[in-house]
């Protein structure tokens, strides 16, 4: 049996008794450790994300299970500064310890060792490094016991993988670990139920705001909003922006907003001297990436526009099978590099996009950036025909031999079911398609650029794109100069004529639409193409009938029909028998304008393939057309019910065809009609639907819809009106 005992005197507390006795210090009781840096003080408006950090840690914390956020977005987005923002907006609430570690301080190829960070937790929480364990288990234990009550705080910064913050998380279950990363950390998502939380490009109001006062002189104003679309939302390039513009001299802001707005330069110029800079933060990520990862990324910006699909990626990446293409995409959107607010839609920022092409033009071969741009180009010119095909089944001009032979992808859509999804298919790469005319004018792929123009013709008729129809034509014009094919040259001299006629708009449309017609003319009968000639001929009539000289137009009609006495072409003269039918109409002469636009209408119905006579193929937007003008042609002749009767079916014929404009404009001639009769719900029906329309196109003539509309409801209000007062005299 063992006795203890003590002597000397009298002891209070606990008293240890051992022949040796190890002692371990831990930090003292009122000990809180303060990593974290302050936040910004300009930060701008993240409400939407605050609120949802707030509403998920509600969650958290009410069922008491610690708190995990993956914060992901592109580098120079805000995480780290989102982060301390929320955490010192509840800086009452987390009075515990409060910790902060850079994951990869080194770039993401060197990332920090998980123990080297507990190391450094441990000591900041006071203990000593001889008394710390061995070994990452141990450490990662010790820390959890240590920060095992209170609302302990872990901010993560730079994560490199789910592997490396694992290890990092506090004990309590009043904990809370944010973790920012490039990379969506789908691992982490998956055994710890982080929330992930997604940051987006600033909007234009915030962009605006987080500029502050800078260039807000009277000055300099002009320039702000150019340097706002450079920086396209992106905090950081704000931020250095700010900060240009503050130290410039006067007279080099001009020159900053020059290089801001070109691709080439603007990179560099988003850099403060000796300190940081957008490129040098994209790099971070491009520098991460796997080898055929990265030459993606690459090629990639070599698309004209930051926004594409996976079968443009795959035209660009040449060879590339579709699986491994899949996975290259899925793995750039993990870094951030690209978003995907689509099933068939990818998105970069554009100044990633920017950084992706001076990639390319830095470490791509000249050979493989030729060979993306013509597999580019053949993959959108193709789109372009099919939907040219599908939309009006026109002739072209192919010149032969034919100067590119199309290679399309296995992923190049090459026919299209109908026309309303051909027209769909090029509206929703609209803006490729305006900015590749321009690349093929800039980088001489002239055949392409002068071709995709001519297939496009269709697509703007039937959205009455006019602007964007001129803007293209105008490039591809220059195209087919630089072809030195003159036939070419001929049919987009007569293309971007018909453009300028169609618009309408600008001063010198009219007077432009006669010089390029005029001119297509003259080179359609210096190459005896009889075809061009007619059909410059009858764009010539339309601008006379639209000038008030419907004799003169009808002799040009006329014109354009002898042109084409030898040319098997049914579409063009049924095309020449609705234009002389309008101009009948003009001229009063309604009873031969009727018979000439149903004459007009039926050979639209009969029309057959181009490429299989024995397939009949009926043009129904231009029996729709028709139709339309004899409806007002049959207005004009006092047979309102007649005009009716021919605009449902008009309307009928022309919906599905992709041609909104003019669906509405049946609609608005219907509505015209039905008040002229005096059935003024009849006329609100029709402007209704026409509205309807118009607005979903953003049409410039809704406010005169709107007041016809609002006009024939005041008649039927006032109708109503009486008819309850006849009822209670009676």
């Amino acid at each position: 049996m063992t006795e203890n005992s003590i002597s000397g005197g009298q002891f209070e507390g606990t008293v240890v008794m051992a022949h040796t006795v190890h002692l371990q210090q831990n930090a003292p009781a009122h000990h809180r450790v303060r990593m974290l840096a302050q936040p910004v003080s300009r930060f701008v408006n993240r409400t939407a994300v605050l609120e949802r950090l707030d509403a998920v840690h509600r969650e958290r914390a009410d069922s008491g299970t610690p708190t995990i956020f993956v914060m992901s977005g592109v580098g120079g987005i805000g995480k780290t500064e989102t982060a301390l923002h929320w955490i010192h907006r509840h800086r009452k609430h987390f009075t515990g310890h409060q910790f902060y570690a850079n994951l990869s301080p080194q770039g993401l190829g060197a990332p920090r060792e998980p123990a080297a960070v507990l190391e450094q937790f441990l000591a900041e929480l006071g203990v000593a490094k001889e008394d710390r364990p061995h070994g990452l288990e141990a450490l990662a234990a010790r820390f959890r016991s240590l920060t095992s009550q209170g609302p302990v705080v872990v901010l993560l910064d730079n994560a490199v993988s789910a592997a490396q913050t694992r290890m990092l998380m506090p004990g309590s279950e009043q904990g809370v670990l944010l973790v920012t990363s490039r990379l969506r950390l789908a691992g982490l998502r998956g055994t710890h139920n982080a929330e992930l939380v997604l940051l987006r490009p600033l909007t234009d109001y915030d962009s605006e705001d987080l500029l502050g006062p800078a260039g807000a002189a009277a000055d300099v104003h002009e320039h702000r909003k150019a340097v706002l679309r450079a920086c396209a939302g992106l905090p950081l390039a704000v931020r250095i922006a700010a900060a240009r513009i503050d130290d410039a001299i006067p007279g080099s802001l001009s020159e900053f907003a020059a290089q801001l707005a070109d691709r080439q330069t603007r990179l560099n110029a988003l850099a403060v001297p000796d300190d940081v800079s957008v490129k040098d933060i994209f790099d971070v990520s491009y520098q991460g990436l796997a080898a055929d990862h990265a030459r993606l990324y690459r090629l990639l910006g070599l698309h004209p526009t930051s926004t594409l699909d996976l079968a443009a990626a795959q035209a660009l990446a040449g060879g590339l099978e579709t699986d491994q293409l899949k996975a290259g995409m899925r793995a750039l959107v993990d870094a951030s590099l690209l978003t995907k607010p689509g099933p068939d839609r990818f998105v970069m920022h554009d100044l990633v996009h920017d950084h992706a092409l001076a990639c390319a033009d830095q470490s791509e071969p000249a050979a493989e950036r030729e060979g993306a741009l013509d597999r580019l180009l053949d993959h959108y010119l193709t789109i372009a025909i099919a939907a040219d095909s599908a939309i009006s089944g026109r002739w072209r001009y192919e010149p032969e031999p034919h100067p590119t032979a199309l290679t399309p992808t296995a992923l190049t859509p090459t026919a299209f079911d109908n026309a309303e999804q051909a027209v769909q298919a090029i509206a929703g790469r609209r803006e490729t398609f305006q900015a590749l005319v321009h690349l093929a004018v800039r980088e001489g792929r002239n055949n392409q650029g002068w071709q995709l123009g001519q297939a496009l013709w269709g697509y703007y008729l039937r959205t009455g794109s006019h602007n964007d129809w001129v803007d293209n034509h105008t490039a591809a014009l220059e195209c087919a100069m630089r072809s030195d094919d003159l036939l070419a040259v001929a049919r987009m001299q007569y293309q971007l004529g018909f453009a300028h006629l169609q618009r309408a708009a600008a001063q010198d449309d009219d007077a432009q639409a006669l010089d390029h017609l005029t001119q297509a003319l003259s080179l359609a009968r210096e190459l005896n193409h009889h075809r061009t000639q007619s059909t410059a001929l009858e764009c010539l009539g339309l601008l006379a009938l639209r000038q008030g000289d419907a004799r003169t137009a009808l002799d040009r009609f006329t014109s354009a029909l002898e042109a084409l006495a030898d040319v098997d072409h049914p579409r063009g003269r049924a095309i020449l028998a609705s234009h002389r039918g309008r101009a009948l109409t003009a001229v009063g002469d309604h009873a031969t304008a009727a018979r000439q636009l149903l004459d007009a209408h039926d050979l639209f119905a009969a029309l057959t393939d181009p490429h299989n006579p024995e397939l009949k193929r009926p043009d129904l937007y231009n029996q729709a057309r028709c139709l339309r003008h004899y409806a007002d042609n049959q207005r004009r002749a006092g047979l309102a019910a007649d005009a009716c009767q021919a605009l449902q079916t008009a309307a009928d014929l022309m919906r599905g065809q992709g041609a909104d404009p003019q669906l509405a404009d049946i609609h608005l001639l219907h509505g015209t009609v039905r008040t002229e009769m005096g059935d003024h719900p009849g006329a609100v029906r029709q402007y209704r639907t026409a509205l309807e329309l118009l607005e979903a196109i953003g049409d410039p003539r809704v406010p005169e819809v709107q007041g016809r509309l609002a006009e024939s409801q005041a008649h039927v209000e006032r109708e109503h009106r009486s008819e309850e007062a006849q009822q209670e005299e009676r």
